[in-house]
């Protein structure tokens, strides 16, 4: 059964957090890798809902998701930095959590959006670019 297009990733604090706790003489979380899952169906990124904790993020707002299956449930929205590949992004991203998947992300199209993708089904294989 193919499982879609996976690849590694880590979560960061983002590089304003990064200032800030370099200002304070703090240290930073070690970023966190996992899986993630393109997902050209999703509108926005969406990360385990327990990685902003581990990053001591705190929520910069809110929204209402909608999926095939729930409609306007409220999730808190971080700004984190991803890291696919050699590329790194500071994107605000949906935290929820991703039951029943051996993933930790869904790359949204927010994130899809900013590079290049390129995806053969039939094998599975794909490239993607920031």
């Amino acid at each position: 059964m193919a499982t879609g297009p996976l690849v590694p990733f880590f979560a960061a604090v983002p590089d304003v957090t990064v200032h800030l706790l370099a200002s304070l003489k703090q240290p930073l979380p070690q970023p966190l890798g996992g899986l993630a899952l393109i997902d050209t169906g999703a509108t926005r990124t969406v990360i385990q809902a327990d990685i902003p904790a581990r990053l001591a993020l705190h929520p910069v707002g809110t929204t209402l998701v909608h999926s095939a299956s729930n409609a306007n449930v409220p999730c808190d929205e971080y700004l984190i930095k991803i890291v696919i590949q050699t590329a790194a992004i500071d994107v605000r991203v949906v935290a929820m959590t991703l039951q029943g998947q051996a993933i930790q992300c869904l790359i949204g199209r927010d994130v899809l959006s900013l590079g290049v993708l390129v995806y053969t089904g039939p094998t599975n294989a794909f490239s993607f670019s920031l």
